[in-house]
């Protein structure tokens, strides 16, 4: 099954009022957010965006949900938003969203939201595709564990996730950094990268994921969302980096829909 990205609109938010994106009425389950500011305020520029919606459907129009509270990222941001039966029940199948800066300042911070859509073969002769809401999401989990010696150290391996799988979040016991690839060749290229180095900003560049778990808490997560995976092989690379030089049973977890 495959996916294409709609766009929703894109703004450039003000932190005093609430911008709404009425382009089109947003059905998707999986949204995007895409950001852009001039280069040399990444990695200094930390005040999160708030994203918010109104369910709508008909002539009903809800109240605003609570705000999220997104910072900016280079890698973009995905929100798993599933639509509750009630709001279905009562013909709400879509939502119009509305974005504000959590702090008002002068930085020109660009917004772009998109909505994932898939590609369903037409159910008849006729056709006419289904609703993209019909198509529902399967969440899951997949944990892989790593009994680590002595030192600081790094592990390649190959994990399975589904052909298509967007993953929401990332959770580990121990602080590691994680890194997933669609082939070990470009694992291998990319190990030597230091974390603080940003792969380049293009879809081709072949990596889905680096993130860097780190805190004194007994879990460590990220709630997060970069680029879906969308592989031909259902086989991904691992590259695990262990951030301690303690002796640890690492287990790293990952949460996703697919």
């Amino acid at each position: 099954m495959s996916f294409t990205w709609q766009s929703l609109g894109s703004f450039i938010p003000s932190g005093s009022a609430w911008l709404p994106y009425t382009q089109t009425q947003g059905k998707g389950e999986i949204i995007r957010l895409t950001f852009d500011m001039p280069n040399r305020f990444w990695g200094k520029y930390n005040n999160p965006v708030l994203l918010s919606f109104r369910y709508h459907g008909g002539n009903q129009l809800m109240p605003c949900s609570p705000p999220f509270r997104i910072p900016p990222d280079r890698r973009g941001f995905l929100l798993e938003l599933p639509f509750p039966k009630w709001a279905r029940h009562i013909g709400c199948n879509s939502r119009i969203f509305e974005i504000k800066k959590s702090v008002a300042d002068s930085i020109n911070l660009y917004v772009q939201l998109e909505e994932m859509l898939f590609n369903v073969p037409p159910p008849d002769d006729n056709n006419t595709p289904p609703d993209p809401i019909a198509v529902q999401l399967q969440p899951g989990n997949l944990i892989y564990s790593w009994n680590a010696e002595v030192g600081y150290g790094s592990k390649m391996a190959s994990i399975q996730f589904p052909l298509f799988t967007a993953l929401t979040k990332i959770s580990s016991n121990v602080p590691v950094r994680v890194r997933l690839y669609p082939s070990e060749a470009r694992a291998t290229e990319d190990a030597s990268r230091p974390p603080d180095v940003n792969p380049e900003n293009d879809p081709d560049r072949g990596i889905f994921l680096d993130a860097v778990l780190s805190s004194n808490a007994l879990e460590t997560q990220l709630i997060l969302s970069p680029v879906p995976i969308v592989v031909n092989s259902n086989q991904c690379a691992l590259l695990l980096e262990k951030l301690t030089p303690d002796a640890a049973m690492i287990n790293v977890r990952f949460d996703y829909v697919a």
